[in-house]
């Protein structure tokens, strides 16, 4: 994983807390402890999407932190639905939405940029079934929410949308994560992807990605269709139980 690796603002005396939304208890335990010491909801509470307990610069001192923490627990709270998680996850990329332009500013977005990227690989470096879903599915989902505005490269300015959000909502970097997929991870997620982009995920939780030339450039790729169906038939034969996942959803007729 990219990390950030060192602050650039020095650590707060105080929270100012601009929206007061935060209990002095909360902020006095937040600031006096080390970063690396923080917990889901404390961290939550500094990355509160628009309404952060600090200023940016209060907030931003915390960022190598937080990136270490959320990369470091990731599959563990995937694993046990861990909600604290998840919602310092969704909070955290509103936050870097929100500050978009201050972290340009004081050159961290670059840094950032790289951590995100490798953040939603990842995010799709395994393919697990939890209750006939995905694990994963939600984190990545929100990638999309977050990053593409709702729809995958619908934008009045995609040029100005894929210089500012270049790791996520671009074709270039789908391209680059999914270059040359090999693995049954790789191949099941693209299968979720490109249904996604043709609008055929139905509760597969990834209808936000839309016109995306990469995937449709997939969907009409026989070579790739056939790795796909092949890494997955391997994996089913290994562990039947996921036969009735991938029966449900090979039989929208994508592949066949």
């Amino acid at each position: 994983m990219h990390e950030i690796k060192a602050a650039k603002y020095p650590k707060p005396k105080q929270l100012s807390d601009p929206y007061r939304d935060f209990s002095d208890e909360l902020k006095k335990s937040i600031l006096q402890k080390d970063g690396c010491y923080l917990n889901a909801r404390e961290f939550t509470a500094l990355f509160h999407g628009s309404t952060p307990a600090g200023t940016y610069d209060e907030s931003a001192h915390y960022l190598p932190d937080v990136t270490s923490w959320l990369s470091a627990h990731y599959w563990e709270s995937v694993h046990a639905r861990d909600e604290e998680y998840e919602e310092l996850f969704r909070k955290f990329l509103m936050w870097t939405v929100f500050f978009h332009s201050e972290l340009v500013k004081d050159g961290t977005w670059d840094d950032l940029n790289l951590y995100l990227s490798d953040l939603f690989a990842l995010a799709t470096g395994r393919f697990e079934l939890r209750d006939g879903d995905p694990e994963g599915a939600e984190c990545v989902t929100y990638f999309f929410t977050y990053f593409g505005h709702g729809s995958f490269m619908q934008t009045d300015d995609p040029l100005g949308t894929c210089k500012e959000f270049p790791f996520g909502i671009t074709d270039d970097y789908m391209a680059r994560r999914f270059n040359d997929p090999a693995s049954y991870a790789d191949h099941a997620w693209l299968i979720l992807l490109v249904m996604g982009n043709r609008g055929l995920t139905g509760f597969y939780g990834l209808n936000d990605i839309k016109d995306s030339a990469f995937l449709e450039k997939l969907w009409n790729d026989p070579a790739w269709r056939s790795a796909a169906v092949t890494a997955v038939i391997a994996e089913t034969e290994a562990r039947p139980e996921l036969t009735d996942y991938w029966s449900a959803c090979l039989d929208y007729g994508l592949f066949f």
